[in-house]
Formats: C-alpha cells, sequence, structure tokens
C-alpha cells in the first residue's frame, strides 16, 4: 500500500520517499513487471502491454475484469479506483 506524499518534506527527503515507494511498488507487483516485460521484449504495443498489466492484476486478484481497461486506466496504480474524469 503506498502512502501518499507529504508536501512538507525536504526535496531529499521526498526523493527517498519517491525511491522507497517505487521499490515497494515493483516488489508489490512483480509478476505484473515480468509479465510486461515478456510483452515489450516481443514487440508488442501500448495497447498489448495495458491488456498485459490489466489481466495479471485481474490474474492476481483471482477475477476478470467485465468493465475492461477503457473504462478503469488508472486501476494499475491507483489501487483499484478508477479517475472521476478523463
Amino acid at each position: 500500500m503506498l502512502i501518499p506524499p507529504r508536501t512538507d518534506l525536504a526535496p531529499a527527503v521526498h526523493a527517498r520517499w519517491a525511491a522507497a515507494s517505487a521499490v515497494l511498488l515493483l516488489r508489490e507487483y512483480a509478476d505484473e513487471l515480468d509479465a510486461l516485460c515478456a510483452v515489450l521484449r516481443a514487440g508488442g504495443s501500448v495497447g498489448e502491454c495495458c491488456v498485459c498489466i490489466d489481466e495479471s492484476i485481474d490474474a492476481r486478484r483471482g477475477s476478470s475484469s467485465s468493465i475492461g481497461l477503457s473504462t478503469r486506466p488508472l486501476d494499475i496504480v491507483g489501487g483499484g479506483v478508477p479517475p472521476t474524469t478523463c
């Protein structure tokens, strides 16, 4: 789970927070990253990469998305909360 950034931090502290958050995301979503790398190595398009990530996340949750990527583009990084506007 990501912690929201604090705006009162010094730039160096904020940079350390950002780096730690990136490491935590990469660890939590290692399977999704591996799947994405495989698609990229195969020369996949941006759309194929998005579908790959979406399907990997659905597999993790043990469900299949019936609403599709187009209605939840930020689900990958937003913790399942779709944006209010796009």
